[in-house]
């Protein structure tokens, strides 16, 4: 599990391509790192091309968006082309990186084959800045409450 304040967990993963990314890749870069339960669903649709629609302010300054699933890259690779996506999509098979992050919901009897849907924020060093259950958040907004909330880590 991830504390605020704490280094982000060393995990890799693999982008749509297949090439292999952690998130000490983007060191010195703010990261949005976020999770999704499945792709080319109707919640995960809305909620990456709610980040679509607002990647150009998040990326201005360079900050990075990763999404993130346990889904296979073929599956993250169709996903990204059918919504027209420009950021990268992270596969975690293994559901290592999904532990580390506590978003691995095995055991739990609803959905435990997911990822749960959550929000990291990683700044320039590495260090987790945010961490958010994404669940209830209004995903046709996302990408904007994205914004909202780089804006309020870099300013804060």
């Amino acid at each position: 599990m991830t504390t605020i304040g704490e280094p982000a967990p060393h995990c890799t993963f693999y982008d749509q391509d297949g090439s292999s990314v952690t998130v000490a890749d983007f060191r010195g870069s703010w990261v949005v790192l976020w999770w999704y339960p499945e792709a080319n669903t109707p919640g995960c649709s809305r909620q990456a091309s709610s980040i679509e629609a607002s990647l150009d302010a998040i990326t201005r300054d360079g900050t990075v968006v990763l999404g993130a699933s346990f889904d296979p890259a073929e599956k993250n690779d169709s996903f990204a082309c059918d919504k027209g996506l420009r950021y990268r999509l992270l596969s975690d098979p293994t559901r290592e990186a999904g532990a580390a992050y506590g978003v691995d919901r095995t055991g739990e009897e609803e959905s435990s084959d997911r990822a749960a849907r959550h929000t990291f924020v990683i700044d320039p060093r590495g260090t987790l800045a945010f961490r958010e259950d994404a669940t209830s958040l209004d995903l046709a907004r996302y990408g904007e409450h994205v914004l909202e909330v780089l804006r309020d880590l870099k300013d804060g």
